[in-house]
């Protein structure tokens, strides 16, 4: 029986991957990946575990698949290249027969994102040179923590950062798990890199949804990119403030932009930034 496993699958985006592989493909042909197994035991699926730091284990998570969506792990840039890179050569070790990495859009440049955009291309260079058949999608940003931040904009009625007129192809991971579903269904994306991200959407105009679909004022204000990086260092710390102020200074850079491949593997639109941000809202919560 053909097996895929899916890394990281303890994670939102990967748990989210695994749900919709095994809704689509069902549960026995799918294999959750995780480096605390029990944090992925209620997926439904067999659970192996799966420490990126560990090529050993990973290549014995890899045994007997025949696919492997490799999520890229939440790490510093260094220790998630070598992690990366561990992953890659279990696959290849293990005998996996094609691997579709999960990168991520944006150009380097001058900004805190930078080295993550950097890590993710030397990935990608690397699995090429791998000689393991590849597949490379690069996801959008995701517009979760925009929509989990919305409490905050209502009450300052406002949303403010340093993007200016830049654009952004946002997705959310339940629209990226129905891609990667789609592309391990297919034989045609070998050796090809999409991007996979829905419409490309300045803050003004996600200000605006947000405005439409909460029935509350929300305006965008445009700041300085040195200004609010010292805002997020100061409110969430050194390395994950540079980060995000690193996003929104490349989106306004226009780094953020691109064509998107989604309905070209899906075979409909991705969803409008209207339909996630409702279908979010309309969830029940949980806890």
């Amino acid at each position: 029986m053909y097996k895929i496993a899916i890394t990281g699958a303890s994670g939102q985006l990967g748990s989210a991957i695994v749900r919709k592989t095994a809704d689509c493909l069902g549960a026995d042909q799918v294999l959750a990946v995780a480096r605390h197994p029990d944090r992925a035991a209620h997926l439904g699926v067999k659970v192996r575990p799966g420490d990126y730091d560990d090529r050993g284990e990973m290549e014995r998570a890899f045994y007997g698949v025949d696919e492997v969506v490799l999520v890229s792990p939440p790490s510093a840039p260094a220790q998630r290249l070598k992690q990366l890179i561990k992953a890659i050569d279990a696959a290849k070790s293990a005998g996996v027969k094609r691997l579709i990495f999960s990168s991520v859009i944006g150009k380097t440049g001058q900004h805190g994102f930078s080295p993550i955009i950097e890590v993710q291309r030397e990935a990608e260079r690397y699995l090429k040179r791998s000689g393991l058949p590849w597949t490379i999608a690069r996801n959008g940003i995701y517009l979760e923590p925009d929509i989990e931040t919305l409490d905050t904009y209502i009450d300052a009625g406002k949303i403010s950062n340093c993007a200016g007129k830049g654009k952004c192809a946002y997705t959310s991971r339940e629209e990226l798990a129905e891609a990667y579903c789609a592309l391990v269904c297919q034989s045609n994306g070998m050796a090809k890199t999409f991007n996979l991200a829905g419409p490309n959407t300045t803050q003004a105009e996600l200000a605006t949804c947000f405005s439409e679909v909460i029935g509350k004022p929300i305006a965008f204000e445009d700041v300085s990119v040195s200004s609010f990086q010292r805002d997020r260092v100061a409110s969430v710390g050194p390395e994950l403030g540079s980060v995000i102020g690193g996003i929104y200074a490349s989106i306004r850079a226009g780094f953020m932009e691109v064509e998107s491949d989604f309905e070209e593997i899906v075979g409909r639109p991705h969803h409008t930034i209207e339909e996630i941000v409702q279908s979010q809202m309309q969830r029940p919560a949980t806890g």
